[in-house]
């Protein structure tokens, strides 16, 4: 017996009775289309495992090599200053970002490129005092 999930097949032979063609035999497009969508749900489980499986297995990979992985990057502190100090003026985290990416000054990642939500995250970390250098 069926105790979770979809139920469309039961409601499918219910609707349809058990005509002419025997009891609970389900037939036509609208059957075809209830057994893919269940064939479709349960592939794409399937697949999202086994995708999970893998990359639990690479990052241990990555971490038995000892590789580290993800990990905070952090404003050199004279550019940490200068975020306080565009902050304090009352400038928004998109104007800093722009003014830093014009000053040539290098994101955390290396970039000469800034973007707001990373200007946000380094004022959030400032306020709890985990200013650099």
């Amino acid at each position: 017996m069926h105790t979770g999930g979809y139920q469309g097949l039961g409601r499918l032979r219910q609707a349809r009775g058990s005509g002419s063609r025997g009891e609970g035999e389900v037939f036509g497009p609208l059957a075809f289309g209830v057994v893919a969508g269940l064939m479709t749900t349960r592939f794409d489980r399937l697949e999202r495992r086994l995708f999970a499986d893998r990359t639990e297995v690479a990052f241990a990979a990555r971490k038995a090599r000892g590789v580290t992985l993800g990990g905070a990057r952090r404003v050199a502190g004279a550019v940490a200053w200068r975020i306080v100090g565009m902050r304090d003026r009352g400038l928004g985290c998109a104007v800093i970002a722009q003014q830093l990416g014009s000053a040539g000054e290098l994101s955390p990642a290396g970039r000469t490129v800034w973007q707001r939500p990373s200007v946000r995250g380094d004022c959030e970390s400032f306020e709890l005092g985990q200013v650099v250098g």
